[in-house]
């Protein structure tokens, strides 16, 4: 369907800078940061990560994409839920001008794996449903310049542009496979 590209093209259109925040590659100590030892206090101090926009951020407004949200670990979830809800990871507090979105994949009614997120996770985001729709998908389509012959094709036979009952070997027709065919096409004429 295309949710990063979505996301990016928010970003695109509200002119933020596009932060792509990908929790399954982390782990939950990423987000507070390195600790330091402040022998001077006796304390620990932690040093910012330099992927987040956290306060003294001075750069454009951003949008942090948390995509695949649901696939990383339990306890980087858990370690999101300061981020999303309080906007913060120890003492490091995010930028007023951030805005958070995040994106995953329904499990096993789409087959993919995911991470059960916790309710408490979850309601921390309004959740939007999207469907794949062969019309919507050919607007877009053409809108791109994509190849015309998989446009049509797509017209002429709708339920083939997500199809997994079509499966072969894991492997089905999606909006993102019909992209890619559109893009080596020419190569073959």
């Amino acid at each position: 369907i295309g949710k990063s590209q979505i996301a990016n093209q928010i970003a695109d259109d509200t002119r933020l800078r596009f932060v792509d925040y990908r929790a399954l590659l982390r782990d939950p100590v990423d987000i507070r940061g390195l600790p330091v030892p402040d022998l001077s206090e006796g304390t620990t101090r932690w040093l910012r990560p330099d992927d987040l926009p956290f306060e003294p951020y001075a750069g454009p407004p951003c949008l942090v994409f948390m995509d695949e949200i649901n696939t990383a670990s339990a306890a980087m979830q858990n370690a999101c839920l300061g981020l999303v809800l309080e906007r913060r990871a120890g003492q490091h507090v995010l930028a007023p001008s951030t805005r958070i979105l995040a994106a995953g994949n329904l499990g096993r009614a789409d087959r993919t794996n995911v991470t059960k997120m916790s309710a408490a996770l979850e309601s921390r985001f309004a959740r939007i449903e999207l469907t794949v729709d062969s019309e919507d998908w050919r607007t877009y389509a053409k809108a791109r310049g994509m190849n015309p012959i998989v446009v049509d094709f797509i017209g002429y036979r709708p339920t083939l542009l997500n199809n997994m009952t079509a499966n072969t070997n894991g492997k089905w027709p999606d909006p993102r496979a019909w992209e890619k065919v559109a893009t080596v096409l020419p190569s073959f004429s």
